[in-house]
């Protein structure tokens, strides 16, 4: 009886077409043998493979300039900077170079150069063209706008808008942030307002637009011939803050509740002693807050903060020598809650808090 004829084991088969179709992922399988893994079958003794001279500089070789995979990184490390808001000159640090080379040793980086003239204005070119066929499809849209100050003194008209797509999605977008150059008066903001609306063809779907209430920026949208509505988040600020100034004895303590917060701010002999004394009597460490003229929450949270270190503080300012900005008994925010639900009244402001701290200003 002749002897049967032996055949080659599947498993070769496969690794010859690896190795002389598919260079670079033959590399990395001889790689992860070289690390301790082996290939075996049932009638092949186990063997490691071992790689190359020219599997490891095929595997080491920088991808061209024009692959496919070279700009898909390139796509990631650009859009990496504008989402997260990093400096261009994150690409020049030596330890993010080092944790890309180390995934990838394959992909370099491009230049600074090459992001801030060419990469950024092509990922911006193509997001304001995915925006424009958005709000193309868009029946009408709202803008909420601001004006605003820059800390170098500088102002700005910020243009947000609001639109439901196709799919009953609700979309917003900053559609420009323009330095304001001439006066703020009511003809200067429409004609930016206008100047906006014109450059993304929507001035025909715009229905409202939401903004402070300041006269000249009403004004301007009154002179649009559109529906101006009050932003509700700074409404229910003013009606706070009024209903606060003409109440005595809360105005009285928070005035001084804020000098209070504005030394430790400003100390930092008085915050390291605060912080000290919370230690010792094992209270969780926590800074004093300041309240925000633009946001009445804040001085809720102001007060409530207060209150719950309100012995600590004021045995750190009499420490100090600071006796004169320690709220008197009638003074401590106590007195304020004495004939009142608490419970009530913190989760009401609480909620109505939330509510007005979630909408953002326009």
């Amino acid at each position: 009886m002749a002897a049967k004829r032996s055949r080659t084991a599947p498993i070769w088969a496969y690794m010859e077409h690896l190795r002389t179709k598919h260079p670079i992922e033959y590399a990395e399988l001889r790689e992860e043998s070289d690390a301790g893994k082996t290939v075996s079958t049932s009638k092949q003794p186990r063997l490691t493979v071992q790689p190359t001279l020219a599997d490891t500089i095929a595997k080491t070789t920088p991808y061209k300039s024009d692959s496919n995979k070279k700009k898909e990184f390139d796509d990631l490390v650009v859009r990496m900077i504008a989402e997260d808001l990093q400096p261009v000159s994150v690409v020049e640090d030596k330890g993010f170079r080092r944790l890309l080379h180390g995934l990838n040793p394959r992909y370099q980086l491009p230049s600074r150069r090459e992001i801030s003239r060419t990469l950024l204005p092509n990922l911006y070119k193509h997001e304001v063209e995915k925006m424009r066929k958005e709000l193309d499809q868009a029946k009408h849209i709202s803008l909420t706008t601001d004006i605003w100050t820059s800390r170098q003194t500088k102002g700005f008209i910020t243009v947000t808008a609001h639109f439901i797509s196709q799919d009953w999605t609700l979309h917003s977008a900053v559609l420009e942030t323009v330095c304001m150059t001439k006066a703020h008066t009511s003809e200067n903001i429409a004609e930016e307002l206008t100047l906006v609306s014109n450059k993304w063809n929507i001035k025909e779907k715009i229905c409202s637009i939401v903004t402070d209430n300041a006269a000249n920026i009403k004004a301007a949208v009154n002179e649009m011939n559109i529906r101006q509505v009050p932003c509700f988040a700074h409404t229910l600020n003013l009606v706070v803050q009024d209903a606060i100034r003409n109440t005595a004895d809360v105005r009285k303590v928070k005035e001084k509740v804020k000098r209070v917060v504005t030394f430790f701010h400003h100390s930092v002999k008085a915050s390291d002693k605060l912080i000290q004394l919370q230690q010792q009597h094992n209270h969780p460490i926590k800074k004093l807050l300041q309240d925000v003229d633009t946001r009445w929450n804040s001085t809720y949270y102001m007060m409530e903060r207060y209150l719950e270190q309100s012995k600590l503080v004021t045995t750190t300012l009499c420490l100090l020598g600071r006796n004169d900005l320690c709220l008197s008994a009638d003074e401590n925010m106590l007195y304020l809650w004495r004939n009142v639900d608490e419970t009530f009244v913190k989760s009401r402001a609480a909620s109505l808090g939330r509510v007005a701290g979630n909408m953002e200003l326009p």
